[in-house]
């Protein structure tokens, strides 16, 4: 019976030991099971978060999508105006050129010009004496070509008068050189 009692409380303790050991898991399983239902919680959370981002980024994603295709359309319109205004601008840039060139070489012809006319302007205001005896001269000159142009005048009907006569003269020529080779002609004829 002794021996029995001391089994018995070696299994009493060993049995207590052992409900002991069960409490203390089961307390620590149902705290891991509420660990596990937080998790579980906070995972479905972020899941339903995620899921609300991954939709939200699908919603950006076609909403993007449609406005690059409409970008990609007014771009390829765009560029389309912009190679017409290149060439354009081209096209004007070469026009400015020569417009540029022309008007330098206008400038540097107006310059030559405005030089000219400067120098002038100094000889026409500081030789006005030698402008007035050049007029002087002038003068003196149309007076004397007015009086050769008479003298020229009255020449012109003496050459006419002496070439009518001239002429009169010629045809008396020719008509006694006429008779003179027809005299020859007889007085040869004869003599033969």
């Amino acid at each position: 019976a002794n021996k029995d009692n001391a089994e018995k409380g070696n299994l009493q303790e060993q049995c207590n030991d052992l409900t002991s050991e069960r409490d203390a898991l089961k307390a620590s399983l149902e705290g891991k099971e509420l660990e596990l239902q937080a998790a579980v919680s906070v995972a479905d959370k972020e899941k339903d978060s995620l899921q609300q981002q991954c939709n939200d980024l699908v919603a950006e994603r076609d909403a993007l999508n449609a406005s690059f295709e409409g970008k990609e359309e007014e771009l390829q319109a765009a560029t389309s105006v912009a190679n017409k205004e290149l060439t354009e601008k081209g096209t004007l840039q070469q026009q400015y050129n020569d417009l540029v060139a022309e008007h330098d070489a206008l400038k540097a012809s107006l310059d030559g010009k405005e030089k000219e006319l400067q120098a002038a302007l100094i000889v026409t205001t500081t030789d006005n004496t030698e402008k007035d005896t050049l007029k002087q001269h002038c003068d003196e000159l149309a007076a004397e070509r007015d009086a050769l142009k008479a003298s020229l005048d009255v020449k012109e009907l003496e050459l006419q008068t002496a070439s009518i006569a001239a002429n009169k003269d010629n045809a008396e020529k020719g008509n006694l050189q006429e008779q003179c080779n027809d005299l020859t002609s007889e007085r040869d004829a004869l003599k033969a």
